[in-house]
């Protein structure tokens, strides 16, 4: 795997790895998933970054600290989009079909 699409794999773990440790929040439910692979997909279309709200993460907004939580993904979302934007883009496509952000 060459150092372009690891590095960039990397930095979509990291994302992965804070929705595991937001799990009692709901992080690792299907909403906050569809939400990122719909990022990813903008990003792949090289279309910008939206404004994201906490609200668009759909974390369980009655569990304190969700607000907290969402901004982290906002923001590690943010660096997988940049760096989706930036990689060339045979590792794009590449990581692209991989996670299923191709269609």
């Amino acid at each position: 795997m060459a150092s372009a699409e690891l590095k960039l794999r990397q930095i979509i773990d990291e994302f992965e790895e804070a929705q595991t440790k937001y799990s009692d929040w709901g992080a690792c439910d299907t909403e906050p998933d569809h939400f990122f692979e719909a990022l990813m997909r903008k990003a792949v279309e090289g279309k910008d970054f939206p404004v994201v709200k906490p609200e668009h993460w759909q974390l369980f907004s009655s569990t304190r600290g969700w607000k907290s939580k969402a901004n982290v993904l906002r923001r590690k979302a943010k660096k997988a989009f940049d760096a989706m934007q930036k990689a060339p883009h045979k590792v794009v496509l590449d990581v692209a079909k991989y996670h299923g952000w191709d269609h």
